[in-house]
């Protein structure tokens, strides 16, 4: 009996032609690659006086507030928060939620039925990208998604790899960072994309990497304008505490009245609580 073992493959194995085409097509993480560039550069650079200062990701450079240390080093003598958590989040962590978004932005959810724990909001991000997506849309039309441009890399990454299409919504200076939602679907529509085939919009302010916030005015037509073609209004503040004294605080687009028929809001521990290796998120919004 020879020795299987021994045996020499016939071909190398080739695992990457295993992979979708969605993501055999993908290229490496936009913040690895600037993080390369940075550290290939750094060293000469440094030589000259002209060391770079980082403002590629957000990544607090601060511990998260000892209160919150704390209080993570007793829950871990609690033995239910070592085993399976509830689908939906442990209710006391829901109530907290539903109690933050009424003091914050004057918004009640309902914690029983409008509230998700998430392991940090991009993990709920793709997984609701994966739940509109068709897996039996074809390549000439592909569902799609529009997205703030620029915007946070992994948008469009997220939905490529579901098999949809991330088209661009270019906020400039002259629209002020805040485009005209209504003007791109004609736009689209003009280039063969009906509003049939758009599955979500997604809004993210202050805007990642601009800063830019929106008015609660612009919220209002968003709604409005995701009601009128059935578009889903996925919102995602993740920079909403982060603001200077004096300034009006970063609105929640479930502010507007009647939104929440038609928004998922995805909020994150992970920039105002300097907490980002902690995973801890949250959505809001439609059940």
């Amino acid at each position: 009996m020879s020795d299987v073992s021994q045996a020499t493959p016939a071909t190398q194995p080739d695992i990457k032609s295993l992979y979708s085409e969605s993501i055999r097509d993908m290229e490496t993480y936009i913040m690895f690659r600037i993080a390369k560039r940075v550290a290939d550069l750094t060293p000469s650079l440094t030589e000259k006086g002209r060391a770079p200062i980082k403002f590629s990701m957000g990544a607090p450079v601060v511990p998260p507030p000892q209160a919150m240390q704390n209080e993570l080093i007793k829950a871990m003598d609690t033995a239910a928060n070592h085993t399976y958590s509830t689908p939906r989040g442990e209710p006391f962590f829901r109530q907290a939620v539903a109690a933050r978004m009424k003091q914050r932005f004057g918004v009640t959810v309902d914690p029983d039925t409008e509230v998700c724990s998430l392991l940090g909001s991009k993990e709920g991000l793709g997984n609701l990208f994966r739940g509109l997506i068709s897996y039996r849309s074809t390549a000439s039309q592909k569902e799609v998604i529009l997205v703030p441009d620029p915007g946070y890399a992994s948008y469009g990454d997220a939905i490529r790899i579901c098999g949809g299409l991330p088209m661009p919504l270019k906020m400039t200076p002259d629209n002020r960072y805040m485009p005209d939602l209504e003007a791109r679907i004609k736009e689209l529509k003009a280039e063969g994309i009906g509003p049939e085939r758009i599955k979500a919009l997604v809004l993210c302010y202050p805007s990642n990497p601009t800063g830019m916030s929106c008015t609660l005015d612009y919220y209002e037509q968003a709604v409005a304008v995701c009601k009128r073609h059935n578009i889903l209004l996925i919102n995602d503040p993740a920079y909403a505490d982060l603001y200077f004294p004096g300034e009006e605080p970063p609105h929640s687009a479930l502010e507007v009245a009647g939104a929440k028929d038609i928004t998922i809001e995805f909020h994150t521990l992970s920039k105002p609580y300097a907490a980002t290796g902690w995973r801890i998120g949250f959505a809001v919004g439609h059940p």
